[in-house]
């Protein structure tokens, strides 16, 4: 069992060794639907600065929309208002003085109100999006949805905009800007929902003037399939290496054959790594289980009858001498095929205890077992023979005649009586044998263990008794 254990251990390790395969594909399979993914948000802030850009150069013309203004601290707000307008869920973030009517920086505010609706509907359609929001130059927020926007206060734009990549990547003033390109920013922490989200950035110019950033954040694990292998986004390319215990594997992210700045990550752990290599190989393991628990069954199932019948020997056999003992006499006539006749004897070995009480009880099972053993080479493999106990032999012959069964049954006692047996003390004893047999006929009954119930060994252990009382060393026969 322990050899199949190992033999199924070691397949497993090459099915998981076999799985690197799978598991690249499983990488490229997900990286494809993170960059689908970005190119089709791409797309979205690509059309909000068209019509942003589009809209930005009509200065004196306000859109009039239902909106709440709050000062709240250092903060100044404009919320949208509901009022059944699906375009409501934004909000203005700025400084206090955006609530001075009179200051430049409401005026402005009040002008920009046209970009609120179309982010607002925006993030309630696209399922992905969690937040949109476009950051003036003159340090105003417009943010939807309004949940994280009221997250914002007045210095935000100081305390956190300006050290945030997505900004600084954007601005005109930075050395690798280019027009109309869209900054991707991953693997970091929002300030306004506290997910870990990536952010898609565009810089909004009119004509050759720098008005802000317009924004798009999606949660990172909104953009991957798989939670628990550990995706995850770097800004430099990680290690590629596979083998038994893990999965590490790293590539750019390309959006429209250009990169990103951003590489796809993943490093399973170990225990992630295994249930996904056995995972991808499950139809092989799965057989392979299926064949062990087979093999299992198969062992088992030999030992269980293998372990029935040397159970069932020894309850059939004498642990001396090795022959059947009254329990396995009688179950070997039960399955014996009936003859027209059927012999039983019972042999005794003459002076037994004189043999014990000379050379002790050892050698006393020394002469049993001698004794068993030439009665049973002077039988035929038909015959049985058991020892019933102590120095005493039961034999059962069946034939076609009596007279024939007569000659086995002298024969066996015959047998014996001519040899003499040598000890393991290299001595040398003559051992006789006395017994007493009946042959009956089987017509009567069904099967010789019928016989065998019926009769037994009374009239036989008589006959036994007779020829001891004659002399011993014979046999007396009755037909």
């Amino acid at each position: 069992m322990m050899v199949l254990t190992s033999v199924l251990l070691l397949f497993i390790t090459l099915l998981v060794l076999d799985s690197a395969d799978d598991s690249l594909l499983e990488y490229q399979q997900e990286k494809q639907r993170v960059e689908q993914s970005l190119k089709s948000l791409s797309q979205v802030l690509k059309s909000l600065d068209y019509h942003i850009s589009a809209l930005y150069s009509h200065k004196n013309e306000e859109i009039v929309l239902s909106i709440h203004t709050e000062l709240v601290g250092q903060t100044c707000r404009f919320t949208g208002q509901d009022n059944g307008y699906e375009g409501a869920d934004f909000v203005f973030s700025g400084p206090s003085e955006m609530c001075n009517l009179d200051s430049p920086l409401y005026d402005e505010a009040k002008k920009r109100l046209f970009i609120a609706p179309s982010i607002s509907y925006i993030v309630n359609s696209v399922r992905s999006v969690s937040a949109i929001y476009f950051v003036s130059k003159e340090h105003f927020v417009i943010t939807s949805p309004q949940e994280n926007a009221l997250k914002v206060d007045g210095d935000v734009f100081k305390d956190v905009i300006q050290n945030r990549p997505y900004w600084n990547n954007s601005l005109p003033s930075h050395p690798e800007y280019q027009i109309n390109r869209v900054i991707y920013t991953g693997g970091y922490q929002d300030y306004l929902s506290d997910e870990e989200v990536v952010t898609l950035s565009r810089s909004i110019i009119v004509g050759d003037d720098f008005k802000g950033v317009l924004a798009i954040d999606i949660p990172f694990n909104d953009l991957i399939r798989d939670k628990i292998s550990g995706y995850h986004l770097t800004q430099q390319q990680g290690n590629n290496h596979n083998d038994v215990f893990g999965f590490t594997f790293s590539e750019p992210l390309l959006v429209d054959d250009q990169e990103t700045g951003l590489f796809l990550t993943v490093d399973e752990p170990k225990r992630v790594h295994i249930v996904h290599a056995l995972k991808h190989q499950k139809n092989y393991l799965i057989m392979a289980s299926m064949l062990y628990l087979f093999s299992l069954f198969g062992i088992w199932y030999r030992y269980s009858e293998a372990t029935k019948r040397r159970l069932k020997s020894l309850a059939m056999h004498d642990p001396l001498s090795g022959l059947l003992n009254r329990r396995g006499f009688e179950d070997k006539l039960k399955d014996s095929n009936k003859s027209p006749f059927i012999g039983i004897g019972v042999f005794d070995i003459d002076d037994f205890k004189l043999i014990n009480d000379r050379f002790g009880h050892e050698i006393g099972d020394e002469v049993i077992c001698h004794v068993a053993h030439l009665i049973a080479n002077s039988i035929r493999q038909t015959d049985t023979v058991a020892r019933f106990g102590g120095e005493e032999f039961v034999v059962a012959v069946a034939g076609e005649s009596e007279s024939h069964l007569a000659l086995i049954l002298e024969r066996v006692q015959r047998d014996l009586s001519l040899q003499a047996i040598h000890l393991s003390t290299d001595e040398k004893i003559h051992v006789t044998l006395s017994g007493g047999a009946c042959i009956y006929a089987t017509d009567d009954y069904g099967n010789h263990i019928e016989v065998w119930r019926e009769k037994g060994i009374r009239q036989a252990d008589k006959l036994l008794y007779h020829a001891k009382k004659s002399g011993k060393n014979r046999v007396s026969i009755v037909y």
